[in-house]
């Protein structure tokens, strides 16, 4: 039965599985120094107009932790919206790591804004407190809602004006990119972003992220960042085969519209049983319901999801189907009759 918890409890897309599988048959080099990482390094430099520089990691985590540490210096901090996944649910990895802070940023709905960073610039220059340089955005937001281009080019022309980097969270860039009709150039790279954390598990990958680093004069230590934090596989080619099979025949976006597409059955499903929806005018495959708290304990019956914020969180994944959405709506009929 499909969960709804979320997008990583969903199979390995078998195409993924396949690729895996056949770079299994034989030798070959290790760290990264196979054909299969020079070709997969290939086919996402093809994807943007410039030739970024790209580290195959293991875990989204992992992913942001080496993109931003490669952007900061030790005195440096990062602003993050509140609610961002590096800020609530990477246990401080970040921290850890890096030394450096994360400074959250309050927000109505979980977006960050020129406006909402703005006052955080008057504390520039003063050596009793940490110095701002990095912004990170996520898109798709942690609170299920959308950067637009024209949202994501706005906060990084702030950040240019003011000496800052750009960073982006795309664990679900490509369901942002379907969802908005975008190539993932134009919400990233086209739009300003310096570094992407460019996400696959969540959409049909075993465990493989990239890190996509835009400027290649700020990539001088990412390889070294990248060994140090215990993010470069020896077995590289299996990371490697993985993003092969995510980018043929864009079975990216194909995975995220599926997902995207069945969020949206639920979304009008949730409607017309009147669902309070938090975000009903700007999803992609994450939905959040106001419901109380004896409504989701009757629902978690058949079906116990998270709840982030009072709010009750349902995923769609690429595998997600109408019966999946039938079956969960008829627990939510259930849960909202049986008080």
């Amino acid at each position: 039965m499909k969960k709804f918890i979320s997008d990583n409890n969903a199979p390995v897309h078998p195409s993924v599985m396949e690729a895996m599988a056949r770079c299994n048959e034989q030798d070959r080099n290790s760290y990264g120094a196979d054909p299969l990482t020079s070709e997969a390094i290939d086919r996402i430099r093809a994807l943007f107009t410039g030739e970024p520089d790209v580290y195959f990691v293991t875990t989204g985590t992992a992913a942001n932790i080496v993109g931003l540490a490669g952007l900061l210096r030790p005195w440096e901090s990062v602003l993050a919206a509140e609610s961002a996944h590096i800020n609530t649910d990477e246990c401080g990895a970040f921290e850890r790591l890096t030394g450096n802070k994360i400074i959250p940023v309050q927000t109505p709905d979980g977006k960050l804004t020129p406006e909402l960073l703005a006052p955080f610039m008057a504390t520039q220059g003063n050596e009793h407190l940490v110095e701002h340089r990095v912004v990170s955005i996520s898109n798709v937001a942690e609170t299920g809602v959308l950067y637009t281009k024209d949202e994501v080019r706005a906060i990084a022309d702030f950040c240019r004006n003011n000496g800052l980097y750009l960073h982006m969270d795309g664990a679900r860039i490509a369901n942002a990119c379907e969802k908005l009709g975008e190539p993932i150039h134009a919400l990233t790279e086209g739009a300003g972003v310096d570094v992407l954390s460019f996400g696959g598990t969540k959409n049909g990958l075993m465990m493989a992220e990239a890190v996509v680093v835009f400027d290649r004069a700020k990539t001088d230590g990412y390889r070294f960042l990248r060994k140090q934090m215990m993010q470069l596989v020896s077995k590289h080619r299996f990371l490697s085969a993985q993003f092969l099979a995510y980018l043929t025949e864009d079975l990216y976006l194909k995975n995220a519209k599926a997902a995207n597409d069945a969020c949206h059955l639920l979304a009008e499903a949730l409607k017309e049983e009147n669902m309070p929806l938090v975000n009903p005018d700007s999803y992609a495959n994450i939905l959040f319901l106001d419901v109380d708290d004896a409504f989701v304990q009757r629902l978690a019956q058949s079906y116990p999801l998270h709840s982030e914020g009072g709010h009750l969180r349902m995923v769609t994944s690429f595998d997600t189907t109408k019966e999946d959405v039938d079956d969960i709506m008829q627990a939510v009929q259930n849960a909202k009759n049986d008080k």
